[in-house]
């Protein structure tokens, strides 16, 4: 139709630009069809189409026959800008703090580990996150991640390894386990610890050491958890609660709940801190006194004096003496909602003057809960720390020395760098860099990340969580419980296997 309505088809049309350089005949752009859609390709005939039909089907009938390649596809790295979009799959998993859990959920693209936020289903993560756990995923993909076996310091694999250790075997079944020994950095799975008692049972003259160079939240067999949120005065003495604790996340959501409450009319939690050098957890406080461990001292042994009945301020200075007094004050007027944490890395005394303040004011206030220790540090099993270690080393009984997920040569005095394992003869480290304790050893063997095995961890308030791969081992390493077994049985058994042993 033109613009004065006549429908005519005396006007030429086209149904494009291309139909008109290519001449199309008049009333083109009415057809079902473009241009030559019902022509033949020259020479070609109906037979001559249905004999080429005939064997395409008879062809494709045969490729379905082909087996499949086994060989891996390698994904995108940096896919294009117009590449296939997938929609994020979420996982549960639980990642190690400290020796303890921390419920996660693991984010995922085309079935790799991409970000990492707490699992609000999950007691000690509540849905929060830190800087800690954002950043663990970095680990998964980390370039200097070991990716072969080594044997003094030459490359190898697992099955030559394998292979040797068998020949081992029977001389330490002979001997019981005397002579072997091995070191782990304190934990709560109940899978890990299972297999430390198996090989103890099968091996009863084995022993069994542990070290840390991070602070110990245990004392005595023992282990204090505290509700935050239920507190109406907290003393902090150099504990960076809020920030460095496997509770973290836990404690820090509970503290701003309840300031979050008080704006409400609620009682407004009052924190006091006490710490030589600045800290996250300093930064909110209501008052904060900078002092050294020496002040610190002094400072406490005047708020004891005040609480007793007794003072002597003359030792304190001007911020010193308001501190305390503002703090004695608000001790004594919200007795028992109080609880006094101090920070794991502080000494024996600070600790015993935390505990015996929270005995006298803190106890019937529902803010101070205690708990046989989680941790395996106080293990009645375990022979001692790397101290004792290294002297069972200097006497000579330690012929084998198998190091699991730590780095002694680093982060440990006495071993003087990796002088001390010159002195065993046959160690093998289980770790996921080439370390310090690596390249002394005479076997290194690759260890998974966390996001690549199955295991298991207890929360510090006792909640017991698994942990599940989100991608298969990047560089064909083996968990702790799955070398462990290893060792013992001489058979090698998938993590989930013995995961699911220890549940069972």
């Amino acid at each position: 139709m033109d613009d004065n309505g006549d429908t005519s088809s005396s006007r030429t049309l086209w149904r494009s630009l291309e139909d008109s350089s290519r001449g199309a005949r008049p009333g083109a752009a009415g057809a079902e069809f473009g241009f030559g859609a019902s022509d033949w390709m020259p020479g070609m005939d109906r037979k001559e189409f249905l004999r080429l039909m005939g064997a395409s089907l008879a062809l494709g009938g045969l490729s379905g026959c082909i087996r499949p390649s086994r060989d891996s596809m390698v994904p995108y790295v940096a896919a294009p800008e117009d590449g296939p979009v997938e929609d994020p799959t979420f996982y549960a998993s639980t990642m190690p703090v400290e020796g303890f859990g921390r419920g996660i959920l693991v984010e995922t693209h085309f079935g790799r580990p991409t970000k990492i936020e707490g699992n609000p289903d999950h007691p000690e993560s509540q849905g929060a996150s830190d800087a800690t756990t954002q950043a663990s995923v970095l680990g998964l993909y980390d370039p200097d991640r070991s990716r072969v076996a080594l044997r003094e310091g030459k490359t190898a694999d697992w099955a030559a390894f394998e292979a040797e250790w068998e020949r081992r075997r029977p001389g330490l079944a002979s001997s019981r386990g005397e002579g072997f020994t091995f070191l782990t950095e304190p934990t709560t799975s109940p899978t890990l610890l299972r297999q430390v008692r198996l090989f103890l049972e099968d091996y009863p003259r084995a022993t069994w050491y542990q070290h840390t160079p991070l602070p110990v939240y245990t004392w005595k067999g023992g282990q204090e958890d505290y509700s935050i949120g239920s507190a109406e005065v907290i003393l902090s003495l150099g504990s960076d609660f809020l920030f460095r604790h496997p509770a973290s996340l836990r404690y820090s959501r509970q503290f701003a709940e309840a300031r979050r409450h008080s704006v409400n009319g609620g009682m407004r939690p009052r924190l006091y801190v006490i710490e030589a050098s600045p800290t996250p957890t300093g930064s909110l406080a209501d008052a904060r006194l900078p002092a050294s461990p020496g002040r610190m001292r002094a400072v406490l042994g005047v708020v004891a004096s005040m609480m007793a009945g007794t003072a002597d301020l003359e030792a304190l200075s001007t911020s010193e003496r308001r501190f305390v007094d503002a703090l004695v004050a608000d001790l004594r007027d919200h007795s028992p909602r109080v609880a006094c944490i101090a920070g794991a890395e502080q000494r024996d005394d600070i600790q015993a003057w935390a505990r015996s303040m929270n005995l006298m004011l803190g106890d019937a206030g529902g803010v101070i809960s205690r708990r046989t220790a989680l941790r395996s540090d106080g293990d009645p099993r375990c022979t001692g720390d790397a101290r004792e270690l290294a002297s069972a080393v200097e006497s000579g009984s330690v012929a084998t020395l198998v190091i699991l997920s730590s780095n002694p040569a680093y982060t440990s005095p006495e071993f003087r760098g990796a002088k001390l394992l010159s002195k065993v003869p046959f160690t093998i480290h289980l770790g996921s860099h080439v370390d310090e304790t690596a390249r002394e050893c005479t076997w290194h063997l690759p260890e998974t990340h966390f996001l690549e095995t199955w295991g298991d961890l207890r929360g510090y308030d006792g909640t017991g969580s698994f942990q599940q791969p989100m991608i298969e081992p990047l560089f064909g390493g083996r968990s702790a419980i799955e070398f462990l077994s290893l060792l013992r049985t001489g058979i090698y058994l998938p993590g989930y296997e013995i995961v699911r042993e220890t549940w069972s």
